[in-house]
Order: structure tokens, then sequence, then C-alpha cells
């Protein structure tokens, strides 16, 4: 089943301590219009996050003193 719309997964950190994108989540949130085969290869290459890497306060972005750049990619092929 396709969706057409995002859905953020629910993310909690394993017995490890690390966090992995969801089985299904790269079709409902990072993936929408890739291939069965694609979201396949992406689940099983995808490196695992610490918790800390999202819940620990920065100081100061370094985004405030260096130049950063963005891309928005829509339906690419």
């Amino acid at each position: 089943m396709s969706r057409t719309s995002s859905q953020a997964p629910k993310l909690a950190p394993g017995a490890n301590g690390l966090i992995w994108l969801p089985e299904g989540a790269f079709e409902t949130a990072l993936a929408q219009h890739a291939s069965a085969d694609d979201r396949a290869v992406l689940a099983a290459v995808q490196r695992p996050i610490s918790l800390s890497c999202i819940t620990v306060p920065v100081a100061r972005p370094l985004s405030k003193d260096v130049s950063t750049w963005f891309l928005v990619a829509e339906a690419t092929e």
C-alpha cells in the first residue's frame, strides 16, 4: 500500500541505546515515491543514531557562524 502523505515515525532507542527507523518508515516518511526494492535497500543500509544526537542541547549552532546551504528535492528520479 502506498501513501501520498508523510507521517513521522515513532522513534525509540533499542536495548543498545541506538535509534533505527522502524519498519515501514521509509514508505511513510522518507521515500514515499521510491520503489519497494529501493526502500528495502534504504532499510538495509541505514545507520542508527545515538539518543544523545537529538537530545543534548547545542551551545551555539555552527550555522550561526558558518555559511550553510540546503537542497530541497521533490520527486527526483
